[in-house]
């Protein structure tokens, strides 16, 4: 029996997906903003409200308001609803696989199924990609929608049909009301429109008006209750948390930095080009992606205009991630390089179908003279592309989980202190999230708390109502980053009579420890 492409697809992908399974079924949600979205969702499932403050955030004179785009928190509010916790967990790798299936399924309505079948392996096992298909953040889901507006797209034009215009106008909605991001799409429809033979000025003016309706339904909401869209790239005034009070800040307080710029920490100039591409794509998706642009300047293919322009459009993400142009000229952006890999990632799908079409091709022209070599270089690809995808899934598996004793920490804080309790914490969503407490650090005034190394650490803390301070010993710097606690903090609450030991796990569990203070009343 002969075995069909669609199969092989089918197989492929459930293979792969297994793996993405097995990171996120089997590892905590502690990664990054994962903690963030999981709170925020649990409490729009329990409260059945869309919040008007990140909630987890606040404090007794903090509100930082909720305006960043919520489609995604909404769908996970929903799985919350039905599974809780594992609902998440299975969430997480579905926008990946989708996706998968809708390359596939579009370059084999455009008769290159081989290709297609060619790039959905390398989409799956592309490293940016699994970084954000096991975690619980906004990127995968919004991959997914963009690849549907690229599909609706492209038939749009190639048919002339209105149902398809309307479509690509609902996906690149969803696309925004998932991350701003996605607004990308819209000058890219544009330009292909302008370079294109099949004109339609009437589906392009029904595209602009259904997605300007649709996506602004967010902006709108967010000018009734603060007076702005809270689109912009830097939040105006009326975006930033709505204070109380504002407390006195004290001048010539600096942390050195948010954290050590190492690795993914670090700009991608200084992190190095070579090693930025290690780091998003392996070594030979790279290498297929610039043999795939060359050979697509010899093909005549239908779709070869729109790869080009959604190309183009990932270079410029790249560079607006990674440089600044200002009137003293061009400098290298203090962006991460693990924030430049999330930003370029509704490019993956392009990378993956140009990689494709080059792999394919190749294998076609190989085989006319030696199938025994052709065979070969499948194999050489396959086990190339596999070797990087699969050593990102298991530092994916390393770095999803947290020492021991930050989950016996947060244990002991759910039995033991009352259910409004204020967590002062540098790891802030992910001990909200795992201790089911608020949990921050402010804004504007944890200079004053940490860097002080007097009675103002402690005033700052009460005026902003924490009564806990959450401390995982291995986040203890000699060096004052905004992301660890100083050790001028340190050893002022450790000596201090206004500050009690409550919890310490740290002969239990050492480095991996954490201590909580109790912040005593000010009598």
């Amino acid at each position: 029996m002969k075995i069909k492409l669609d199969h092989i697809a089918i197989f492929s992908i459930i293979f792969i997906s297994i793996l993405y399974y097995n990171v996120s079924l089997n590892s905590p949600i502690v990664f990054g903003d994962e903690g963030y979205y999981t709170y925020l969702a649990k409490w729009m499932a329990e409260n059945q409200i869309i919040p008007v403050y990140r909630v987890l955030y606040e404090t007794s004179i903090a509100h930082p308001k909720f305006w960043t785009q919520p489609l995604f928190s909404f769908i996970e509010a929903f799985m919350w609803m039905l599974l809780g916790e594992p609902g998440i967990k299975i969430l997480l790798p579905i926008f990946s696989i989708l996706t998968a299936f809708l390359i596939y399924i579009f370059m084999r309505d455009l008769n290159q199924a081989k290709a297609g079948l060619a790039a959905t392996f390398i989409f799956l096992l592309t490293p940016a990609l699994i970084t954000y298909g096991v975690l619980a953040y906004t990127d995968t889901m919004l991959v997914l929608f963009f690849m549907c507006f690229v599909i609706f797209s492209h038939k749009a034009f190639e048919t002339n049909r209105k149902i398809h215009i309307i479509l690509a106008s609902i996906f690149i909605s969803l696309a925004i009301l998932t991350k701003i991001t996605a607004v990308v799409g819209i000058p890219l429809l544009l330009v292909y429109f302008i370079l294109s033979k099949n004109k339609s000025w009437k589906n392009i003016a029904i595209f602009l008006i259904i997605t300007a309706i649709l996506s602004s339904s967010w902006a709108i909401r967010n000018l009734i209750l603060f007076g702005d869209t809270c689109y912009n790239p830097l939040p105006p005034p009326a975006c930033m948390p709505k204070m109380d009070m504002q407390p006195k800040q004290i001048e010539g307080l600096n942390f050195a930095g948010r954290t050590a710029e190492a690795g993914t920490e670090a700009g991608v100039w200084k992190m190095g080009i070579l090693s930025f591409s290690n780091f998003a794509f392996g070594w030979t998706i790279p290498v297929l992606l610039i043999f795939g642009v060359t050979l697509l300047f010899f093909r005549n293919d239908k779709f070869k205009l729109f790869l080009i322009l959604w190309l183009l459009l990932i270079i410029l993400l790249f560079f607006s991630t990674t440089i600044e142009i200002s009137k003293e000229g061009v400098k290298q952006a203090g962006g991460r390089a693990e924030d430049t890999a999330r930003y370029i990632l509704i490019g993956i799908p392009a990378i993956a179908i140009l990689s494709g079409i080059f792999v394919v091709d190749s294998y076609e022209f190989i085989r006319k003279y030696n199938s025994i070599i052709a065979f070969i270089f499948i194999l050489i690809f396959l086990y190339s592309i596999f070797v990087y995808g699969y050593e990102k899934l298991n530092t994916m598996s390393q770095v999803k989980h947290f020492p021991d004793g930050f989950f016996n920490a947060c244990d002991w804080v759910k039995k033991n202190t009352p259910k409004d309790s204020i967590l002062y914490a540098v790891y802030s969503q992910q001990t909200a999230y795992n201790c089911d407490r608020k949990a921050s650090r402010p804004e504007y005034e944890n200079e004053e708390i940490q860097l002080t190394g007097n009675n103002s650490t402690y005033d700052y803390l009460k005026i902003h109502g924490y009564d806990y301070i959450f401390v995982p010993v291995n986040l203890i710097s000699g060096i004052p980053y905004s992301e660890s606690y100083s050790v001028i903090f340190m050893q002022y609450i450790s000596s201090s009579p206004n500050f009690k030991l409550v919890f310490d796990n740290t002969k239990t569990y050492e480095n991996g420890g954490v201590v909580i203070f109790q912040i005593l009343p000010n009598f």
